[in-house]
């Protein structure tokens, strides 16, 4: 399977996240795959627009696969990878690393909501650290 399917599934359907894209394309391929996204038009050459935009639909995580390297700044991707770099959303754009991130992910919010979720033994609490009460 595709990365790009993979990782929209699971953010989607495993992890129960929106997804938006910028092309209707995009939208088209995901629809194709039974998974459901929202096309949004992002004004990439207005800031205070774009970080309102991104506010209003609580978009706080950027995964942003583009299949070429764009060639100039006015390329859509290039505009929003720069976006989530310029307003701190934590940003993804290498496929192979946005498939190990959604599946582990997954992995972890699985096994939180089964209790199988455990603090591994070399894990301390800070206070532990801590020997003065601060005044």
């Amino acid at each position: 399977e595709d990365d790009f399917v993979h990782v929209a599934r699971v953010m989607n359907k495993t992890l129960g996240h929106a997804l938006y894209t910028d092309a209707q394309e995009t939208t088209d391929l995901l629809a194709r795959h039974q998974i459901p996204c929202e096309t949004i038009k992002l004004s990439l050459a207005d800031k205070r627009a774009l970080q309102k935009e991104l506010q209003a639909r609580s978009i706080d995580f950027c995964i942003n696969l583009a299949r070429d390297r764009p060639t100039t700044t006015a390329d859509p991707n290039y505009g929003m990878r720069r976006a989530a770099v310029d307003f701190g959303i934590p940003l993804v754009n290498d496929a192979k690393c946005a498939r190990l991130f959604v599946d582990a992910l997954a992995k972890k919010r699985t096994a939180a909501k089964t209790g199988q979720s455990k603090v591994p033994s070399e894990v301390r609490s800070w206070s532990d650290f801590v020997t003065e009460k601060a005044i």
